[in-house]
């Protein structure tokens, strides 16, 4: 009686959705999803885990001991180690399977969080198993301020301190702010590109390319209140793609490849899907060998100009000439481009 009284409740909480579907929709069960759905087969784990983008053990890293507290659990109360298991493993399969696996802006992965309750258990053994030594309880206690500290950190970083970027976060920029209370705003190509050159200076550096776009006619320029110069490239939302020019390969003598310009904002992008996208293309004929590219308005705050570049490391594999070009992948802002340049350096 006692199970029946609580599916009722259980039910009739749930069906006030219903109700609002049926008199807002006119349907009784709407999805809302649209196209999103579950990839069971095989679900996102691995990104689930360890992905720099929303890794539940990036962001919530003391939960490795509840991961690792099974095998604890197993011995302590066998009776019901076999239930919690597989709730734990179903709960993060699940979670695991859906597409969009990051679920939105998420610090981490807040669908595994209705699911503590039972990793409660494999948590409480794993601290159990690891208080019956002194040497296990001071290497863990110690290991556990750093997670919780790291933990803490993040949570100030997304909601006040602005290092965490929701959606974006990638391996090459965390680790740039990790455990950091401020950075270089140069730090945020690497939400982009995971290309760096590290080395102290750079040497044997070649000129590929040049153009002031003063002598381009086309319509891809404007002589209208220019960068520099009498003319600049114009990208906006008629103009969403720039000519893609095309530079001959260096060689395999020089693995670096620096690309730099100067640009203008009509306004802020906030959008980062819509920023314009500066980009560089190897090429072997018409297949695409690498590209990399960085997103232009996150690096301007307003109208003011600004010149950028970024680098990217040669491919491996052969390639014959590469691309350099810009596109606007859905902003109404209108971005004006001058002085783009290409060297190749070591």
């Amino acid at each position: 009686s006692q199970i029946l009284l609580a599916a009722c409740v259980a039910a009739s909480v749930m069906f006030l959705q219903a109700i609002y579907w049926k008199l807002v929709a006119g349907e009784w069960i709407v999805y809302s999803y649209e196209d999103q759905g579950f990839t069971w087969f095989p679900p996102h784990i691995e990104d689930v885990f360890w992905s720099a983008k929303a890794g539940w053990l990036v962001y919530a890293p003391i939960m490795i001991f509840a991961v690792v507290g099974h095998f604890m659990l197993m011995k302590k109360l066998p009776e019901l180690f076999p239930v919690i298991f597989i709730y734990c493993l179903a709960a993060l399969w699940i979670t695991s399977a859906w597409d969009i696996w990051w679920y939105g802006g998420s610090l981490g992965q807040r669908a595994m969080v209705q699911s503590y309750p039972l990793w409660a258990f494999a948590l409480g053994a794993f601290w159990q198993w690891a208080g019956q030594r002194n040497l296990r309880r001071w290497v863990f206690s110690g290991l556990a301020v750093v997670f919780i500290y790291l933990n803490l950190w993040w949570c100030h970083q997304a909601h006040y301190g602005g290092l965490f970027v929701a959606e974006q976060m990638t391996r090459r920029y965390m680790i740039k702010v990790l455990g950091r209370f401020d950075a270089e705003r140069d730090w945020l190509k690497f939400l982009d590109t995971r290309d760096e050159f590290t080395g102290n200076d750079r040497r044997d550096i070649k000129p590929l390319f040049a153009e002031n776009f003063d002598r381009d006619t086309t319509g891809a320029t404007s002589s209208e209140s220019p960068v520099s110069g009498i003319r600049s490239l114009i990208i906006d939302s008629a103009r969403p793609f720039s000519p893609a020019y095309n530079i001959k390969s260096p060689g395999s003598d020089y693995p670096w490849i620096r690309a730099t310009a100067t640009f203008q904002c009509s306004q802020k992008e906030w959008e980062w899907w819509a920023m314009t996208q500066f980009i560089i293309r190897f090429k072997s004929g018409d297949q695409i060998v690498k590209d990399r590219m960085v997103r232009l308005q996150r690096h301007i705050d307003g109208s003011e100009i600004k010149t950028l570049f970024f680098d990217t490391k040669a491919p491996k594999k052969p390639y014959d000439h590469l691309e350099v070009l810009f596109w606007n992948p859905g902003s109404n802002t209108t971005v004006k481009i001058d002085e783009l340049q290409v060297e190749a350096f070591r």
